[in-house]
C-alpha cells in the first residue's frame, strides 16, 4: 500500500512540515500559490479545552482565518472590501464568529481611529478593528512553529 498526495496528482505523500521546510519562497503574499504544502498549527488547548467542539460554524471559520493570519502572534486587521473577496464569507458570518470568539475569551478586538483625508485623526467616522487571539487560541511555547 502506498499513501498518495491528497491532490490526486498520483505523487507520493509527504508531511506538510517536511515539504514546507524544503521549499524556498520569495514572498509571503504568494506563499500559498507557490507552495501547496503551506499550513498552520491549531493549538492543542483548543481541542483539550473543548473549544473546537463548542464553536458554531461562524466561530470556527473566524478562528481558522485568524489562526492562518497568525493573529496569536500579532494584531491583524481586514479591509471591509478585501475580507469577503479573500475568504468568501459574509459580513454577518464574520460578525457572529467574532462575537462568539470574544464570548469564549479567545479573541480581543480593539477599535482604532483612521486618519481622515483632511488630516483629522480624531474623526470617529472611520475606524479599523484590530484582532488578536488569546488564551487557548495561542500556540504554547512547545507548539511554536520553527
Amino acid at each position: 500500500m502506498t499513501i498518495l498526495d491528497e491532490s490526486g496528482n498520483n505523487t507520493e505523500y509527504q508531511l506538510p512540515s517536511t515539504s514546507f521546510a524544503k521549499t524556498q519562497l520569495p514572498s509571503t503574499e504568494t506563499a500559498a500559490a507557490k507552495n501547496p504544502h503551506l499550513y498552520f498549527k491549531v493549538p492543542s488547548a483548543l481541542w483539550t479545552g473543548g473549544y473546537i467542539q463548542a464553536l458554531s460554524g461562524p466561530g470556527l471559520v473566524m478562528l481558522l482565518i485568524l489562526l492562518a493570519e497568525r493573529a496569536g502572534e500579532k494584531a491583524v486587521w481586514f479591509g471591509t472590501r478585501e475580507f469577503p473577496a479573500r475568504y468568501f464569507i459574509s459580513a454577518g458570518t464574520r460578525t457572529k464568529g467574532t462575537k462568539e470568539l470574544q464570548a469564549l475569551s479567545l479573541l480581543t478586538t480593539l477599535s482604532v481611529p483612521l486618519p481622515q483625508p483632511n488630516g483629522d485623526v480624531f474623526d470617529p467616522r472611520r475606524r479599523r478593528y484590530l484582532y488578536r487571539l488569546n488564551g487557548a487560541a495561542v500556540l504554547s511555547q512547545n507548539e511554536q512553529q520553527p
